[in-house]
């Protein structure tokens, strides 16, 4: 019988344990954009850029209608209050979406590669490390897809940064 995890825990402690935290942009180059630098910043173990959303939502007294893009970011309880803090920072909408659900269970090989991937806990705490770190903090990346560019990028792509810092467009989808 395969080992469960308590529900909302996700492997470790309350208030370590994993999360998948959903966000929307207005385009996939710009989810990208905040999804590479969460990561660099150890924030986030990963995140998924999933393109082709459509968002209607209620915005300044009217009815919006948008393409978004869904950004799929994994991390760990612990760190949502930076994550708060910081995607705004990152995000050109005026009022980001940002909701975290909490990991009821999983594959314990990925759930231990997404503690060891994020930054180091506070003085006097011990996090989970992933297998194969060699205990040097980082973790492996998880393995690519047959034919997946080093740069995750699609042949033939674009990269766009995201909007500089200033007037900001819209609120994103709730």
């Amino acid at each position: 019988m395969p080992r469960r995890l308590k529900a909302g825990r996700g492997g470790g402690g309350m208030e370590e344990g994993t999360v998948v935290v959903l966000t929307t942009a207005p385009t996939p180059a710009v989810a990208a954009d905040i999804a590479r630098a969460l990561v660099r910043e150890r924030l986030v173990a990963c995140g998924n850029v999933v393109p082709g959303l459509r968002s209607l939502y209620w915005w300044k007294g009217e009815v919006a209608d948008e393409a978004e893009a869904l950004l799929v970011l994994k991390t760990q309880r612990r760190l949502l209050g930076e994550l708060k803090e910081r995607l705004p920072r990152l995000h050109p909408y005026e009022v980001p979406e940002l909701v975290a659900l909490g990991v009821e269970d999983g594959l314990p090989g990925y759930l231990e590669w997404v503690a060891g991937s994020l930054r180091p806990a506070g003085p006097g705490r011990r996090r989970a490390r992933a297998p194969g770190s060699g205990g040097r903090g980082g973790a492996p990346a998880p393995r690519r897809r047959r034919g997946a560019r080093a740069s995750g990028r699609r042949p033939g792509g674009r990269h766009r940064p995201a909007s500089p810092p200033g007037p900001r467009r819209r609120g994103g989808a709730r």
